[in-house]
């Protein structure tokens, strides 16, 4: 019998006993070692041992109040929301349980929590790392897409570089024309310029020559005229006498 017995070990700093100190939830929790046959164990001698005072329905809705404000306004995943009602489910077994195998199942329930709460975590991990798989094979499968067109627009853009090497061709020859043409015609209108300047200086001393030709010459070829006509009128004279000379009958 006393291979069998089970062993209490007294859990004084459990997170349970801070909500029985801000709420007056006046119960006293062990941890069990529990053998695999519970044949031959006095139960209730067990359990009365460390398991004092009635969990009162005040004391019930009290811890339900504690556990609520510990962590409803943070139970935004699966592992919090889970262990918030298996908790507040073990309050009320606790506020209803008549004799100390109850009270006992209650706490395997605790331990069944506990080891829930582990393959919950497990499970919200494996979520997790499926989620992040999803959307890698999801980004690489964008990318992969991505590539593909990219390779293909650059193949039909490959595909125009003989049209871009003709465009390039004949641009060539244009530009070429174009320089020589008017290369060309900048020479000409250089060569008017200098010619126009020529022809201004020549402008200034033919027209200085001129003035001065104006004031000497003038007067001679005034009187060259006035002789000429002179004589002129003279030459008619003579003729004018020779015919009527050599009209006169003999």
């Amino acid at each position: 019998m006393a291979d069998k017995k089970c062993k209490a070990v007294p859990e004084s700093s459990s997170p349970g006993s801070s909500l029985g100190s801000n709420h007056d939830v006046n119960f006293k929790r062990a941890r069990y070692e529990k053998p695999d046959d519970l044949g031959g164990v006095d139960i209730e001698t067990v359990i009365a041992a460390h398991v004092s005072d009635e969990v009162a329905p005040s004391s019930l809705q009290e811890a339900k109040t504690s556990i609520h404000a510990l962590f409803g306004s943070e139970a935004s995943n699966l592992r919090q929301g889970y262990i918030i009602g298996e908790v507040d489910n073990i309050f009320v077994r606790l506020s209803s349980c008549n004799s100390p195998i109850e009270i006992l199942r209650c706490h395997e329930e605790v331990n069944r929590i506990s080891e829930n709460a582990k393959i919950i975590d497990q499970g919200n991990q494996i979520r997790d790392l499926i989620r992040r798989h999803d959307e890698c094979l999801s980004t690489k499968k964008t990318f992969e897409s991505e590539l593909t067109n990219s390779i293909q627009k650059l193949k039909k853009i490959e595909a125009e570089e003989l049209l871009v090497k003709e465009a390039e061709e004949v641009a060539r020859v244009l530009r070429q024309q174009y320089d020589s043409r008017r290369l060309a015609v900048k020479r000409r209108v250089s060569d008017l310029k200098a010619s126009i300047e020529r022809q201004k200086k020549l402008d200034v001393e033919l027209r200085q020559s001129r003035v001065d030709a104006n004031q000497g010459l003038l007067p001679a070829v005034g009187r060259a005229e006035a002789l000429n006509k002179y004589a002129k009128e003279g030459i008619l004279n003579l003729t004018a006498s020779l015919r009527h000379f050599c009209s006169k009958p003999e």
